[in-house]
């Protein structure tokens, strides 16, 4: 797993040619590890880690599918540089999961989700495990359920175990990750 832009505590600050400078005071090794076991059928409505199935991506949860348009790679991940295109079944749990919009617009109806639209924004209850760095390559989705009230060791979880950015829960998360296509506020 890829842990290099971990960091327990640190101070940044951007200057004027735009380069980040990061103190780093503590490395990774003295977060202590997270275990949700048995908790991914609870959270998820929807997990995707690199089953694919034909034109499918398969649920490790209950097997439900998130059809690929236009598949364009053999891969068991997602490349940044396909042209598919994803649409996520039509399914009461997945419209009412789905408060972002990215899945189905306001009236339910289903939209198709390209890599960009994953990779590029930071989704409150679709998460995306993506790398940290060029290339984007995506190792997994995860739709949250919408009756789940995440707490603080879920979103610690979540940061690790799906390499999120920094502050994808809106604060800063030492479990969080640095992505070299997001911007530190």
């Amino acid at each position: 797993m890829d842990k290099q832009n971990i960091f327990c505590s640190s101070q940044f600050h951007m200057d004027a040619g735009d380069v980040l400078h990061i103190l780093v005071k503590d490395l990774i090794g003295t977060l202590p590890e997270i275990s949700l076991t048995g908790e991914n059928d609870i959270l998820f409505d929807f997990l995707w880690t690199g089953d694919i199935s034909g034109d499918y991506l398969i649920s490790d949860t209950d097997g439900r599918k998130i059809e690929i348009i236009g598949k364009d790679f053999v891969s068991s991940y997602i490349p940044y540089t396909s042209t598919s295109t994803f649409k996520l079944i039509d399914n009461m749990d997945f419209i009412a999961d789905d408060i972002d919009n990215l899945w189905f617009d306001g009236s339910g109806g289903q939209k198709s989700v390209t890599v960009a639209d994953l990779i590029n924004t930071d989704y409150s209850r679709t998460v995306i495990k993506f790398a940290n760095s060029s290339p984007y390559h995506i190792y997994a989705i995860g739709i949250l359920n919408s009756a789940i009230i995440l707490t603080q060791a879920q979103i610690n979880y979540l940061h690790s175990e799906f390499w999120l950015w920094l502050f994808w829960s809106g604060v800063f998360n030492d479990y969080g990750y640095l992505k070299d296509n997001r911007l530190i506020p």
